[in-house]
């Protein structure tokens, strides 16, 4: 369930969710944004005592009777001791506030390779997702310098009369 008594959402005050999760949602007014660390360590992941880095987004609170999915430990570089997320009683659902966790490379390799291993495939190595990442940006601006007269471009989104 979402509750959302300011309707800053929508104009609904109560909303049913997917029901996976054993929780709700109550939204507040304002918006809460934190660069964080945090340790997933629950019992009921395959994924145990990952550390990660990431930042959280929520206008609410999720409160519920499931596992959390990791424990904060900093917070705007605070240190802190607070649950976040929730995980269904099978591990194969779980929810969190934090954003970018699969930036982390050791936390990415491992969730990858327990889906790999279910599969019957072999595990892989860690990837680095910056320099992936950044190869990628590279092919893409190639692409387009080689592909398009950036000139004429110019030309057309900075004509002359306007002023800068």
């Amino acid at each position: 369930v979402v509750k959302d008594r300011y309707c800053m959402e929508s104009s609904l005050k109560e909303a049913k969710g997917l029901g996976l999760l054993d929780v709700e949602t109550i939204l507040e007014k304002e918006k809460k944004t934190y660069q964080i660390k945090a340790i997933v360590n629950s019992s009921q992941l395959t994924i145990h005592s990952s550390h990660i880095n990431g930042y959280e987004i929520h206008m609410g609170e999720t409160i519920g009777r499931e596992q959390p999915f990791s424990g904060i430990t900093e917070r705007n570089s605070a240190s802190v001791r607070i649950a976040d997320g929730a995980v269904s009683n099978d591990g194969k659902i779980w929810g969190t506030y934090i954003h970018g966790i699969f930036d982390n490379d050791g936390f990415r390799t491992i969730f990858l390779n327990n889906i790999r291993v279910r599969k019957g495939l072999p595990e892989k190595g860690v990837i680095a997702f910056k320099n992936k990442r950044d190869d990628c940006i590279r092919v893409i601006a190639e692409a387009v310098r080689n592909g398009i007269d950036l000139q004429k471009l110019f030309a057309i989104i900075r004509p002359e009369s306007l002023e800068y």
